[in-house]
C-alpha cells in the first residue's frame, strides 16, 4: 500500500490459526510489541482468556448459589456438615461449564471487535491527537475455515454502521507439527490444558486458509507461519525473525489495498466460485437421478425379460434411449410414473390390453420401486 493511498484512519484485523500449543499467543504477544508493523494502536482479543473469565464467573455463580443453600438448610435446622459427597462447586461441575463458556467467548469476542472498531473510527478526538491506525489481533485456533468466515462478516456487518472506514483482513496460520503441540500442551496447567483427545480431532479437522476454496476467496491476504519446534513461551521470540515479521507486514499491506467489501457486495472472484458451486451441486444432483433412473429402468427390463423373453431387446433398447434423453436433459426432473410411461410405450406401442401381464409387471416394478 503506498503511502498516497493510505487513507486518514484504518484498521486491520489480523486472525492466529492453529492447534493449541503451537505458538499462537507467543506470536500475538510479539506483533503487539513489535515495530516493524507500523500501527500507532495493536490490541489482543484473545479467546482463551474471554472463556477463562467466563468459566470463572459461572464457578462464582454456583458458589453464591451453594451457599445461598446452605444457609437455608441452616436456617431450617438441616445439618450443615459437608462429607464431601454433595459439594456442588467441584471439579466436575467447574468442567460442565467449560463448553458454555467457549460458546460465550465466541460472541463476546465478535462484540469486542466491534467495539474497538467502533471506538476507533468513531471517537470524537481530535484526528492530530488521535490513533489513526489500529491493529486488532484475534488470538483463537480457528481450525475451521467458517469459524474466520464468520470474523470477517462481523467485518462486513461492521461496514453497514460506517461504510467509508477501511479495513484490512489477514490470516495468520501458525502451522506447528502435531507432536509438538501436544508437549506444549502438556506443560500447562488447570483450564489452559486442553485435552489430547480435543487437539487432534481439530488436527483431523484443521483447514489451513486456501483462497482457491469454495467461498474461501476472503482469505486472499494469508500467510502460513512455520513453527519447528522450540515452541516454548519463555522465548517470545522464537520462530519470529525478521523474515517472518516482514511477510506478516506485507500481508497486511496488501489487504489495506484491497479492503473488506460490504456485506452486500461480492468480489467477481467470489462471484465466480458462487456460480462454480451450483454448477457442482447440479452435476452431483443429476448423477444422483441418473443413477436412481438406471436402477428403475434396470428393473423394468428384468420384468420384461422374466415374462417376455422376445421383448427383451426392445426393453434394452428402450432403457438406452430413457438415459440418453435424461442425460440431454429432456426427461430432467420426470417422475417414476411418467417414466414408466415412456418405457411401456417404446416396449409395447400403444396399449390397449391393460390386463396383459406386461403392464401389470410394469405396475408391480414402480409400487416395489417407491416402497423401497
Amino acid at each position: 500500500m503506498t503511502s498516497d493511498s493510505v487513507p486518514v484512519l484504518y484498521a486491520s484485523v489480523l486472525l492466529l490459526c492453529g492447534l493449541p500449543g503451537s505458538g499462537k499467543s507467543t506470536l500475538a504477544r510479539t506483533l503487539e510489541f513489535s515495530s516493524t508493523n507500523n500501527y500507532d494502536k495493536k490490541l489482543i482479543i484473545d479467546y482463551d482468556e474471554i472463556a477463562l473469565e467466563e468459566t470463572e464467573q459461572s464457578l462464582i455463580a454456583i458458589v453464591k448459589s451453594d451457599l445461598a443453600l446452605r444457609d437455608q438448610a441452616t436456617e431450617q435446622g438441616a445439618s450443615t456438615v459437608d462429607d464431601g459427597q454433595n459439594n456442588t462447586a467441584d471439579s466436575t461441575l467447574f468442567d460442565s461449564n467449560d463448553l458454555e463458556a467457549w460458546r460465550k467467548s465466541r460472541i463476546i469476542a465478535k462484540r469486542r471487535l466491534k467495539d474497538v472498531l467502533r471506538a476507533h473510527f468513531s471517537s470524537d478526538e481530535d484526528i492530530s491527537s488521535r490513533a489513526k491506525s489500529l491493529l486488532i489481533i484475534m488470538d483463537d485456533n480457528f481450525h475451521l475455515r467458517s469459524m474466520r468466515r464468520d470474523i470477517y462478516r462481523t467485518c462486513q456487518e461492521f461496514l453497514a454502521e460506517l461504510p467509508t472506514t477501511t479495513i484490512g483482513f489477514v490470516t495468520v496460520y501458525v502451522s506447528t507439527p502435531l507432536e509438538v503441540c501436544l508437549a506444549q500442551n502438556n506443560k500447562r496447567e488447570g483450564k489452559q490444558r486442553v485435552p489430547e483427545v480435543v487437539i487432534r480431532r481439530m488436527a483431523d479437522a484443521m483447514e489451513p486458509p486456501d483462497p482457491s476454496k469454495p467461498y474461501g476467496s476472503f482469505e486472499r491476504f494469508h500467510a502460513t507461519i512455520h513453527n519447528a519446534g522450540n515452541n516454548d513461551d519463555s522465548h517470545p521470540h522464537h520462530g519470529t525473525g525478521a523474515s517472518v515479521m516482514n511477510q506478516i507486514s506485507q500481508s497486511l499491506n496488501d489487504a489495506l489495498s484491497s479492503p473488506v467489501l460490504p456485506k452486500n457486495e461480492l468480489s467477481a472472484q467470489e462471484i465466480s466460485q458462487l456460480e462454480a458451486e451450483k454448477v457442482r451441486e447440479r452435476e452431483a444432483s443429476l448423477k444422483c437421478q441418473m443413477q436412481r433412473l438406471d436402477l428403475l429402468l434396470r428393473k423394468l427390463v428384468g420384468g420384461v425379460s422374466r415374462i417376455d423373453k422376445s421383448k427383451s431387446k426392445s426393453a434394452n433398447e428402450a432403457r438406452k434411449m430413457i438415459l440418453d434423453s435424461f442425460k440431454s436433459c429432456n426427461l430432467e426432473g420426470a417422475d417414476d410414473e411418467s417414466v414408466v410411461r415412456e418405457f411401456m410405450s417404446l416396449v409395447l406401442g400403444d396399449v390397449n390390453d391393460l390386463d396383459c401381464p406386461l403392464v401389470h409387471s410394469f405396475r408391480q416394478t414402480i409400487d416395489d420401486f417407491v416402497i423401497k
